[in-house]
């Protein structure tokens, strides 16, 4: 949770730790959402690690491995996790962090540019469905935002240009070559990781849901218990 909130931090920007009753950061949560998705999506992870980690402990027949075969087969769950998984998180959170802020800055221009344009980099690692998107204007609070609002899966670079150019005429509805859990608009929900709620769910939530069934939201407010201080505000005097 600690390093996914200083990717999340990184790139949202100064207002991420900023807590006046009249800042618009406060008042539409938006830093406070993706705080409590980064904190559940945390635990979920060590949910589902800890479900991998008991099936590790027996073979197919049910019998208890030797512990040699089973250290080294966590070890390997370990560097897939905590380097190769935890690398592509931090990196989307500092992405989702990024347009979050951006999302918020739209709205207060509004009545100047009401539309936006996606783009991609535009060069050779564009992926081919992302690049179906590139160019396309829609108003901002056109549905086609809700699912198709950067970033477009694992490691995308794709962004946003606010604008008042005219909208495009083809519009899509309907996107299958995007993957289901990055179908949400990080800056109206505020997931960094999708719960389920408005599109599929990571599977990471989707293992929690599965182990810990109705249990999952009371294991979740028990765990705040356990949750890092953040220092948001400290008097000068």
């Amino acid at each position: 949770y600690t390093e996914l909130g200083k990717a999340a931090a990184k790139g949202y920007g100064n207002d991420w730790i900023k807590v006046h009753n009249t800042h618009p950061v406060l008042q539409d949560q938006a830093a406070a959402k993706m705080k409590r998705n980064l904190y559940k999506f945390s635990m979920a992870r060590d949910v589902t690690m800890l479900e991998k980690i008991n099936d590790l402990m027996y073979d197919e027949h049910g019998n208890l491995r030797p512990y040699r075969e089973f250290e080294s087969d966590v070890l390997k769950l370990n560097e897939l996790y905590n380097l190769n998984y935890l690398k592509t998180e931090f990196r989307t959170a500092t992405q989702s962090g990024h347009h979050a802020a951006n999302w918020e800055a739209y709205q207060a221009n509004k009545k100047l540019f009401p539309n936006l344009e996606y783009r991609t980099q535009g060069d050779n690692k564009v992926r081919d469905e992302h690049r179906k998107l590139d160019g396309i204007i829609a108003p901002l609070d056109d549905p086609f935002w809700a699912k198709a609002f950067p970033p477009s899966g694992w490691n995308c670079r794709c962004y946003t240009v606010q604008t008042a150019a005219d909208v495009s005429k083809d519009i899509p509805t309907e996107f299958h070559d995007i993957l289901p859990e990055f179908q949400i608009n990080i800056g109206q929900t505020g997931q960094v990781f999708s719960e389920g709620d408005q599109a599929k769910p990571h599977p990471f939530f989707a293992v929690s849901k599965a182990v810990l069934g109705d249990k999952l939201k009371v294991a979740f407010e028990y765990g705040k218990l356990n949750a890092p201080y953040i220092e948001v505000y400290k008097n000068g005097k």
